[in-house]
C-alpha cells in the first residue's frame, strides 16, 4: 500500500466534520457514492483522482495534494526535518546534520510509498557525502556517496556525461557539492563548469543561489578576472536583500570588496565594513576575526 491511507482517510474526516457536513450530505454535494465516502474515511481504499476532485471543493481542500502529504506516516515530522537539513546545509551545521540523518533513517523504516523511500535515501546520500567531504577530509568517499546520491533516480547519472541529464532541485544541491568536492580535489576546470551548470539550472529563489554565486566569484577572483566576480557577487547580494535571507552576506560582501579593490573602485571598503558588519550581527566572531585581519594583512584597510 503506497499510501497511509487510514491517516488519509482520518483526516478527510475531519474535514468534512468541518464543514459541519455528514456522509450522506457529502454524497449528495459531490455526486460520490456514500459507500466511498464511508471507505475512504476508514482508509479502505485508495481514491481515485475523479472522487478526490469531487469532494475537494466540497471540503474546501485539494485532496490531490493532500493525497501526497501521506506518502509518509509523519508527513509533518518529515517535512519539518527536511527543511532543517536544508537549513544545515547552508548554514555548515555538520554536528546537526548528523542527528538530523538519525531522524531520517527513523522515518525511512516506516515508509511504504517508493517514491519517498527514494527522496529519503537521496537525502540521507547526501548528508553522508557532505559529513565525509566536509567533516572527515574523505574527499573521494565523498564524492562516492554524492554520486550514489544522484544515482537513486537516475541509475544511469556518470560524471562525465552530468549535462545529458535533468536535474530536481535536490539534485542541483548534490551537484553543486560534487563540485566543492572537485575544488578539493584540485581539479579545477571541472569544478569551474559544474558551478556554471549550476548556476544556469538553479531557481533564483532557491536558497543555493547565493552560495553558487559566491562560488563561481571565487572561481574569477582565482583567475584575475575580477569584473565578473564583482558580477557574481553583486547577484548573491542581491538575492539576499531582496529574500531577507542574509545567510552568507557577509562572504559575498568580502568577495565585493576584493574584486573592487583589484578593479580600483573606491567603495571597496564600504563592501569590507559590511561584511564585517553582518559578521557581527550573526555573531560569527571567528569569521569576523579572519575578515578583520585579511583586510588589513592584504588591502592595508584597517576595521574596527
Amino acid at each position: 500500500m503506497p499510501y497511509e491511507l487510514f491517516l488519509f482517510g482520518e483526516k478527510v474526516r475531519e474535514l468534512r466534520e468541518q464543514q459541519l457536513l455528514t456522509q450522506c450530505e457529502i454524497s449528495d454535494l459531490s455526486g460520490v457514492n456514500v459507500e466511498t465516502v464511508k471507505r475512504l474515511e476508514q482508509g479502505k481504499v485508495t481514491p481515485k483522482l475523479k472522487t478526490l476532485e469531487s469532494l475537494s471543493p466540497i471540503l474546501k481542500c485539494d485532496l490531490n495534494k493532500l493525497l501526497t502529504e501521506f506518502r509518509v506516516k509523519d508527513f509533518p515530522k518529515y517535512s519539518q526535518t527536511k527543511q532543517r537539513l536544508e537549513l544545515m546545509f547552508d548554514r555548515n551545521d555538520l554536528d546537526g546534520l548528523r542527528l538530523e540523518m538519525e531522524n531520517l533513517q527513523r522515518l525511512l523504516d516506516n515508509v511504504k510509498n517508493d517514491f519517498s523511500k527514494k527522496e529519503i535515501t537521496q537525502l540521507l546520500l547526501l548528508a553522508k557525502g557532505v559529513l565525509l567531504y566536509k567533516k572527515d577530509k574523505k574527499y573521494n568517499k565523498g564524492l562516492e556517496a554524492l554520486c550514489d546520491a544522484m544515482k537513486v533516480f537516475t541509475p544511469s547519472f556518470v560524471l562525465k556525461n552530468y549535462k545529458l541529464c535533468h536535474y530536481s532541485q535536490l539534485e542541483i544541491r548534490i551537484l553543486m557539492n560534487i563540485g566543492f568536492v572537485l575544488h578539493k580535489l584540485k581539479r579545477q576546470q571541472e569544478y569551474e563548469n559544474l558551478m556554471k551548470f549550476c548556476f544556469e539550472k538553479v531557481d533564483e529563489t532557491d536558497s543555493m543561489y547565493p552560495q553558487i554565486c559566491h562560488n563561481l566569484a571565487g572561481v574569477y577572483r582565482r583567475k584575475e578576472d575580477y569584473t565578473k566576480a564583482l558580477h557574481y557577487s553583486q547577484l548573491g547580494i542581491d538575492y539576499c536583500i531582496k529574500t531577507k535571507n542574509l545567510q552568507g552576506i557577509s562572504f559575498l560582501y568580502f568577495g565585493k570588496g576584493v574584486a573592487q579593490y583589484y578593479l580600483g573602485i573606491e567603495d571597496y571598503k564600504e563592501a569590507f565594513e559590511k561584511a564585517v558588519f553582518f559578521c557581527k550581527f550573526f555573531k560569527e566572531s571567528n569569521l569576523e576575526k579572519s575578515m578583520t585581519e585579511n583586510c588589513y594583512k592584504y588591502f592595508g584597510v584597517k576595521l574596527q
